[in-house]
């Protein structure tokens, strides 16, 4: 290393010093003007990783707990004939829907169409089961009024009649 390093006011600095006279006959130094041009260096002992190690290794921190997801009723539908009636209601959407069952035209293509009124389609859902084993709809609301497209999932809820439409918040918002 050329210099030294101390600590002042909790400030890790820097004082270059002179070289060794070179080794070899040939070998050109540095001249001592150079050295004396460049300033002490200042640096935040904070800002240094190396040389601050955490209070506690990652594997032996405790385990954090889960995040609450925010999750919100905005629709009650019931079954009728091939799909479900209901209302969806949110601060700026209320609507009497249906869901029909449509012919999957591909392998990604919905399950379900989600109208509003007689032709008005606004969305689409697909069948899904969870890991408990319930099978449940994964409904996509999506209209050019919407900022964003609204994600949900329709479910029959234990204790309740008919399905519930639950919005819930993706994770990575």
């Amino acid at each position: 290393m050329l210099g030294s390093i101390g600590i002042r006011n909790g400030r890790i600095v820097f004082f270059p010093c002179a070289l060794k006279r070179p080794f070899l006959a040939r070998q050109e130094s540095l001249s001592l003007a150079v050295l004396h041009s460049v300033s002490v260096r200042w640096m935040q002992a904070d800002r240094l990783r190396s040389y601050r190690l955490p209070s506690r290794p990652r594997w032996t921190r405790p385990e954090q707990p889960k995040r609450n997801t925010t999750m919100a009723t905005i629709g009650s539908f019931t079954a009728s004939g091939n799909g479900f009636s209901g209302t969806i209601k949110t601060l700026n959407l209320n609507v009497k829907a249906t869901i029909r069952a449509v012919e999957r035209t591909s392998e990604k293509g919905p399950d379900y169409r989600i109208l509003a009124g007689a032709t008005v389609e606004f969305g689409a859902a697909w069948k899904k089961t969870s890991n408990e084993g319930r099978d449940y709809l994964s409904v996509k609301l999506d209209d050019p009024s919407f900022p964003a497209p609204i994600y949900a999932t329709l479910i029959e809820v234990e204790g309740e009649e008919g399905l519930s439409l639950i919005w819930s918040r993706s994770n990575r918002d």
